[in-house]
C-alpha cells in the first residue's frame, strides 16, 4: 500500500523545493532593487543639495539613452536574423547521427519559436548594449564639439574632429563589427539546430542559409570599408609608429594609401557577399573573406614594417624631420607652451651691501619655513585635541600688519578616530567638524623661541598682527575626510574643548550643506546605501537634520564634475572670516593629432595628471 504513494511524496517535496527557490530568488532580487533604488535616489538628492543636479542628470540620461538605443539595435538585429534563420529552415529532414538531435530540438522549441527568439535577442541585446552606456563622455563630447580654429597638418580637419569626434565613432565601428559578428554566430547555430547546415555525413548548408549568411559577412565588410576610410586613417595622426607621436613617414606614405586602398577592397568583398546572396556558393564567400585578410596582413603589416626597416631607420633624421617639426607645433599648443619666448637676462654676481638694500623686499620674503619640513612642528604646537588633525599646509599670502606676506596655511579638521569612545551617536552625532585654521608669516619666526609666528591659531581661533577674524570656524568638509556626519540633530556637536577646564563648547549646525533626511523616505534610503539601520531609527534626527557625506573635497568635486580631473591638493583661503576651498580641474584628452604624450612617470600616483594624456588645460576653478 505504501509504493504507490511515494512518488506523490517525491512530487510534492520536489514542489516545496522549487517554492523555497522562488522565493529565496525573489528576495533576493527584492533586496537588489531596493539597494538600487536607494543609491539611485541618494545620488539625485545628492547631486541636487550639492548644487549640480543638472549634471547628474545629463549623465544619467545619456547612460540610459545609449544604453537604450544599442539594446534596441543589438536585438533588432539579432531577431530579424533569427527570424530569417527560422523562414529559411529545411522542411524535411534527413536521417542523419545530427539530424536526431535537430529533430529532438524542434520537438520541444518548436512550439515556442517566437517566445526563444525573444529571449535570445533581448539577451544578446542587453549584453551587447548596456555596456554602451559607458560611452557617455565621448557621445557627449561628439555631441557638443567646438572648433579649435587650428588645423591638423595632415588631413586640413580642425583639431575638434580628433578629439571631440573621433573617439565616438572609433567605438561606434567596433561595436557594430562585434555585434554582427555575435549576430552570424547566433545564426548559424540557429541554422544548424533548423537542419539548415550539417556537419556530419552529407556535410551541406541550405542554399537559402548560406545567403542569409553571406549578407551577413556583406554588412561587416561594409562596416570594415567604412571603418578604414572615416576611422582608422584618421586615427594616423594619433599613431605612436614613428619616432614621435602623429603620422609618420611610414603612416603617411604607406599605411594611409594601404588603408584607402583595404576601404576599396572591403567595398569589393562587399559587392561580392551581396551577390552571393543571389549565387548562393561557398565558394565566393571563402575567396571573399580570405583575400581580404591577406591583403589586410600583406598592406596592413608586413608592407610597413619592410619600409619602415629598410627605407626610414637608415635615414630617419631626414625622412622624418618635416613630421618631427609638425609633432613640436602640436605638442606646444596642446601643452599650452606656444607663446613662450626667450629674453636674455644680465647677470652680476657681485652682492654688495648696495645690492642687498636695493632688493631687500624680494629678499624679506624668502621662506624660513617649509611646508614640506615644518608640517610636524605646527602639528605639536596647533593640534591641541587628538580629535583633531592639521592639513597638509598650503602656501599663500595674506596681508600681515598692512603688508603682502606668504604664509603657510593649514586648516584643522577633524580625525574622527581620536574622540572619545566610538559610539555611534559620538561619530556620526558629536564629533562630526574640526574648528579653525592655522596662519603664519613663512619668512618670520616668533621673537622668543623662533618657533613660527602665528597670525591665526589657538582654540577658540584668535587672529593676530592684522589678520581679519575668524568668523565661520566650524569644518564640515576638508581633504582626507571620511565617513558621515548627521547634524542639526537633537544631540549637540561638539565646536572643542577648553583647554583650562576641558568643558566642551557645542554647537549645532546652522550651514545649507549636505541633504536633509527628516523624512521617512530620505533616512531610509540612506540607511539601505549606506548599510546603517540607525539612520533609520534613530530619536536623535529631526524633521531639520541634514547629513553630510562624502565630506573629502577632492572625491565632492570628482563626483560633481566627473569629466574633469581633479587636482589632488586643494587649498584653503580665508576670505571675509569664511573658510573656503579652491581646487583645480584640469580638461585632457588623449586625441590631439600630432601632439606628444606628457611624461608623467615622475609624478605621483595620486596626481590628477598622472594618467596618460597629450592635451590638458587648468580650464577650472573649483
Amino acid at each position: 500500500m505504501r509504493l504507490p504513494s511515494e512518488p506523490t511524496v517525491r512530487v510534492g517535496s520536489r514542489r516545496r523545493s522549487l517554492w523555497i527557490l522562488g522565493a529565496l530568488a525573489g528576495l533576493v532580487v527584492l533586496i537588489l532593487l531596493v539597494q538600487g533604488l536607494s543609491s539611485f535616489s541618494v545620488n539625485e538628492l545628492w547631486f541636487h543639495w550639492a548644487g549640480v543636479g543638472e549634471v547628474w542628470s545629463a549623465v544619467e540620461s545619456t547612460k540610459v539613452v545609449l544604453g537604450a538605443v544599442f539594446v534596441a539595435l543589438a536585438f533588432l538585429l539579432c531577431y530579424v536574423s533569427l527570424l530569417l534563420v527560422d523562414k529559411i529552415a529545411p522542411r524535411a529532414m534527413f536521417m542523419a547521427p545530427d539530424t536526431e538531435l535537430v529533430r529532438r530540438y524542434q520537438a520541444v522549441a518548436g512550439p515556442h519559436a517566437l517566445a526563444l527568439r525573444i529571449s535570445v535577442s533581448l539577451f544578446i541585446g542587453l549584453v551587447l548594449g548596456v555596456g554602451a552606456s559607458s560611452q557617455w563622455q565621448h557621445w557627449m563630447l561628439f555631441e557638443h564639439s567646438v572648433p579649435f580654429g587650428r588645423t591638423d597638418p595632415l588631413f586640413g580637419l580642425d583639431d575638434s574632429f580628433f578629439v571631440f569626434r573621433l573617439p565616438f565613432l572609433s567605438f561606434l565601428v567596433g561595436w557594430l563589427l562585434v555585434a554582427l559578428f555575435v549576430v552570424l554566430l547566433v545564426s548559424v547555430a540557429g541554422h544548424f539546430l533548423n537542419g539548415a547546415i550539417r556537419f556530419q555525413s552529407s556535410s551541406r548548408i541550405e542554399p537559402r542559409a548560406l545567403a542569409h549568411l553571406s549578407l551577413l559577412l556583406g554588412a561587416m565588410a561594409l562596416v570594415r570599408a567604412w571603418g578604414y576610410y572615416f576611422v582608422d586613417r584618421y586615427r594616423l595622426d594619433l599613431s605612436g609608429n614613428g619616432v614621435v607621436q602623429g603620422g609618420s613617414y611610414t603612416d603617411v606614405k604607406v599605411r594611409l594609401p594601404a588603408m584607402t586602398l583595404l576601404a576599396v577592397v572591403s567595398l569589393a568583398a562587399f559587392a561580392v557577399l551581396v551577390f552571393n546572396a543571389y549565387q548562393r556558393s561557398l565558394v565566393l564567400p571563402v575567396v571573399a573573406v580570405g583575400l581580404w585578410a591577406l591583403l589586410a596582413f600583406v598592406l596592413g603589416v608586413i608592407y610597413p614594417a619592410l619600409v619602415q626597416a629598410f627605407k626610414v631607420t637608415p635615414a630617419q633624421s631626414s625622412l622624418e624631420r618635416p613630421y618631427i617639426k609638425d609633432n613640436i607645433r602640436a605638442t606646444q599648443y596642446a601643452m599650452g607652451i606656444n607663446q613662450v619666448t626667450s629674453r636674455n637676462f644680465p647677470a652680476n654676481e657681485d652682492l654688495t651691501p648696495d645690492v642687498l638694500t636695493r632688493y631687500s623686499s624680494t629678499l624679506g620674503d624668502a621662506q624660513l619655513w617649509d611646508p614640506s619640513f615644518v608640517k610636524n612642528a605646527f602639528d605639536k604646537l596647533q593640534d591641541i585635541w587628538s580629535y583633531f588633525n592639521l592639513t597638509n599646509l598650503a602656501v599663500d599670502r595674506y596681508r600681515i600688519d598692512g603688508k603682502l606676506t606668504p604664509v603657510d596655511i593649514a586648516v584643522r579638521e577633524l580625525n574622527s578616530g581620536g574622540a572619545a569612545g566610538h559610539t555611534w551617536v559620538n561619530t556620526h552625532l558629536q564629533y562630526t567638524h574640526g574648528y579653525g585654521a592655522v596662519v603664519s608669516p613663512s619668512n618670520a619666526v616668533s621673537s622668543t623661541a623662533g618657533e613660527p609666528n602665528f597670525a591665526l591659531g589657538g582654540l577658540p581661533p584668535v587672529s593676530t598682527q592684522g589678520l581679519p577674524n575668524l568668523t565661520q570656524p566650524d569644518v564640515y568638509f576638508a581633504p582626507g575626510e571620511s565617513g558621515y556626519a548627521v547634524v542639526d540633530t537633537k544631540q549637540a556637536e561638539v565646536d572643542y574643548q577648553d583647554q583650562s577646564s576641558g568643558a566642551s563648547r557645542n554647537s549645532h549646525y546652522a550651514g545649507s550643506g549636505g541633504v536633509p533626511i527628516g523624512s521617512f523616505f530620505s533616512r531610509l534610503a540612506f540607511a539601505v546605501d549606506l548599510k546603517d539601520f540607525n539612520l533609520f531609527i534613530s530619536n536623535q534626527i529631526t524633521p531639520k537634520s541634514r547629513i553630510i557625506t562624502l565630506p573629502d573635497i577632492r572625491s565632492r568635486v570628482q563626483k560633481a564634475l566627473p569629466f574633469l580631473r581633479v587636482d589632488e591638493n586643494p587649498y584653503p583661503v580665508i576670505d571675509n572670516g569664511r573658510i573656503e576651498w579652491m581646487v583645480d580641474a584640469y580638461t585632457t584628452t588623449t586625441s590631439f593629432p600630432y601632439a606628444e604624450p606628457a611624461p608623467v612617470g615622475e609624478l605621483p600616483v595620486n596626481s590628477a595628471l598622472s594618467a596618460t594624456y597629450n592635451y590638458v588645460r587648468d580650464a577650472v576653478k573649483v
